[in-house]
């Protein structure tokens, strides 16, 4: 997809609007988890086990929001202040697409609380489904970013670095793709991924209340 041609005024403001929310986005995941780790009985809580590994995986991903434009490769067009290299943007892209495990944790953390109060499961039994949440919400980002690395999609798209060929125009356009040939195709499958999770997690929320 083509970003429209914004004027310079207005590329400079896309640029920048996601500093502002992920600065506040780093300093509330850094609270969560210095109040996680500074308290011993939170830490033996399932639900702050979660919250923590939630909050770790989001200062990656607001880190990468923050870099912004500066990581897409200088003298991209309509990239606003661009300072990185290809190297750069790849990063931003593979930290992007781990922050994917924030919405895998919003969704478990949703089962947990439906699974602690609608079957009143015991300690020992939900400790052994939380290994398995923290597993599954590495391991789906993780496996995504590697199938993207091989495929070289992780390049400038849509003011950032994320999954798109490049040219980005190739999306929608019969040109040749020099990078990320199957981009759209894993954008796609991240985008259906996110919208399970929060779906998912919408349910779990709805069953919880309604099994009060």
């Amino acid at each position: 997809m083509r970003i429209p041609d914004f004027t310079t005024e207005q590329l400079r403001h896309l640029a920048n609007a996601p500093r502002f929310s992920s600065a506040l986005s780093i300093m509330g995941s850094g609270w969560i988890i210095w109040e996680v780790l500074r308290n011993d009985q939170k830490q033996s809580m399932i639900n702050y086990r979660l919250l923590l590994g939630m909050s770790i995986y989001d200062i990656f991903q607001s880190l990468a929001y923050f870099m912004s434009s500066w990581a897409v490769p200088v003298g991209t067009e309509r990239a606003y202040g661009a300072a990185g290299t290809t190297g750069t943007c790849t990063a931003q892209g593979f930290f992007m697409q781990m922050g994917v495990a924030t919405l895998s944790y919003n969704m478990f953390i949703a089962l947990y609380y439906f699974l602690y109060v609608r079957f009143d499961l015991t300690k020992r039994s939900l400790e052994r489904i939380e290994v398995a949440m923290h597993v599954l919400s590495f391991l789906i980002p993780f496996i995504s970013c590697v199938l993207v690395l091989e495929d070289q999609a992780f390049n400038f798209a849509f003011g950032m670095c994320w999954i798109s060929p490049n040219p980005q125009e190739c999306a929608d356009n019969d040109c040749k793709i020099q990078r990320g040939e199957h981009g759209v195709f894993y954008r796609t499958l991240t985008g259906l991924y996110m919208l399970s999770c929060i779906a998912l997690g919408s349910i779990f929320s709805v069953m919880m209340y309604c099994s009060v």
